[in-house]
Protein backbone atom coordinates (compact mmCIF):
# COMPACT_ATOMS: atom_id res chain seq x y z
CA UNK A 1 0.00 0.00 0.00
CA UNK A 2 1.28 2.89 -1.40
CA UNK A 3 0.60 6.65 0.10
CA UNK A 4 -1.40 7.98 -3.29
CA UNK A 5 -3.31 4.48 -2.10
CA UNK A 6 -3.63 5.71 1.35
CA UNK A 7 -4.72 9.34 0.22
CA UNK A 8 -7.49 7.65 -1.97
CA UNK A 9 -8.93 5.52 0.64
CA UNK A 10 -8.85 8.88 2.61
CA UNK A 11 -10.57 10.70 0.16
CA UNK A 12 -13.22 8.08 -0.35
CA UNK A 13 -13.99 8.27 3.41
CA UNK A 14 -15.85 11.97 2.87
CA UNK A 15 -17.00 11.49 -1.41
CA UNK A 16 -18.71 7.64 -0.84
CA UNK A 17 -21.73 8.46 1.65
CA UNK A 18 -24.81 9.70 1.08
CA UNK A 19 -26.22 13.02 2.34
CA UNK A 20 -27.26 11.33 5.96
CA UNK A 21 -24.16 9.57 6.30
CA UNK A 22 -21.94 12.38 5.80
CA UNK A 23 -23.91 14.62 7.98
CA UNK A 24 -24.05 11.79 11.05
CA UNK A 25 -19.85 11.95 10.30
CA UNK A 26 -18.94 15.67 9.60
CA UNK A 27 -21.32 16.38 13.15
CA UNK A 28 -20.24 13.72 15.16
CA UNK A 29 -15.96 15.52 14.30
CA UNK A 30 -17.04 18.85 14.89
CA UNK A 31 -18.54 17.71 18.21
CA UNK A 32 -15.18 16.08 18.82
CA UNK A 33 -12.82 18.31 17.47
CA UNK A 34 -14.32 20.81 20.03
CA UNK A 35 -14.88 18.59 23.13
CA UNK A 36 -11.76 17.53 22.67
CA UNK A 37 -9.44 19.33 25.72
CA UNK A 38 -5.84 19.15 24.24
CA UNK A 39 -4.24 17.84 21.41
CA UNK A 40 -2.33 15.47 23.38
CA UNK A 41 -5.88 13.09 23.57
CA UNK A 42 -6.05 12.83 20.04
CA UNK A 43 -5.92 9.63 20.20
CA UNK A 44 -8.88 9.22 22.51
CA UNK A 45 -10.82 11.34 20.23
CA UNK A 46 -10.55 9.34 17.38
CA UNK A 47 -11.58 5.94 19.00
CA UNK A 48 -14.56 7.72 20.37
CA UNK A 49 -15.40 9.47 17.00
CA UNK A 50 -15.30 5.79 15.34
CA UNK A 51 -17.17 4.28 17.87
CA UNK A 52 -19.98 7.02 17.86
CA UNK A 53 -20.07 7.21 14.23
CA UNK A 54 -20.43 3.36 14.21
CA UNK A 55 -22.99 3.58 16.95
CA UNK A 56 -24.88 5.99 14.96
CA UNK A 57 -24.90 4.00 11.73
CA UNK A 58 -26.60 1.74 13.80
CA UNK A 59 -28.96 3.68 15.25
CA UNK A 60 -29.79 4.69 11.55
CA UNK A 61 -30.43 1.34 10.45
CA UNK A 62 -32.52 0.78 13.52
CA UNK A 63 -34.50 4.14 12.59
CA UNK A 64 -35.06 3.01 9.06
CA UNK A 65 -36.83 -0.27 10.25
CA UNK A 66 -35.45 -2.22 7.54
CA UNK A 67 -33.93 -5.18 10.33
CA UNK A 68 -34.39 -6.35 13.48
CA UNK A 69 -32.13 -5.09 16.12
CA UNK A 70 -30.38 -7.96 16.77
CA UNK A 71 -29.76 -8.95 12.75
CA UNK A 72 -28.77 -5.57 11.92
CA UNK A 73 -26.25 -6.13 15.08
CA UNK A 74 -25.35 -9.05 13.47
CA UNK A 75 -24.32 -7.94 10.36
CA UNK A 76 -22.72 -4.66 11.53
CA UNK A 77 -20.36 -6.90 13.33
CA UNK A 78 -19.04 -8.85 10.58
CA UNK A 79 -18.89 -6.14 8.32
CA UNK A 80 -16.57 -4.46 10.60
CA UNK A 81 -14.63 -7.98 10.94
CA UNK A 82 -14.86 -8.26 7.05
CA UNK A 83 -12.86 -4.51 7.25
CA UNK A 84 -9.50 -4.33 6.13
CA UNK A 85 -6.55 -2.83 7.55
CA UNK A 86 -6.17 -0.03 4.56
CA UNK A 87 -10.37 1.11 4.71
CA UNK A 88 -9.80 1.36 8.88
CA UNK A 89 -6.21 3.49 8.70
CA UNK A 90 -7.84 5.66 6.50
CA UNK A 91 -11.07 6.04 8.95
CA UNK A 92 -8.70 6.60 11.79
CA UNK A 93 -6.40 8.95 9.65
CA UNK A 94 -9.19 10.63 8.39
CA UNK A 95 -10.89 11.26 11.49
CA UNK A 96 -7.72 12.03 13.51
CA UNK A 97 -6.69 14.69 11.19
CA UNK A 98 -10.13 16.53 10.97
CA UNK A 99 -10.32 16.54 14.39
CA UNK A 100 -7.12 17.57 14.61
CA UNK A 101 -8.16 20.33 12.14
CA UNK A 102 -11.22 21.60 13.80
CA UNK A 103 -9.46 21.89 17.12
CA UNK A 104 -6.65 23.78 15.56
CA UNK A 105 -9.77 25.87 14.37
CA UNK A 106 -11.43 26.42 17.78
CA UNK A 107 -7.96 27.53 19.59
CA UNK A 108 -7.52 29.87 17.20
CA UNK A 109 -10.57 31.38 17.23
CA UNK A 110 -10.50 31.00 21.59
CA UNK A 111 -7.33 32.93 21.48
CA UNK A 112 -8.94 36.16 19.80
Amino acid sequence: MGLNGLWDAMLAVFSAADLLRLTLLVIILLLAGFLMPSISKIINATVVALAAFAGALYLRGLIAGDEDPLSLARTSWHNLLALDAKTLLAYALSFALTISLVFFLRTVIDRD
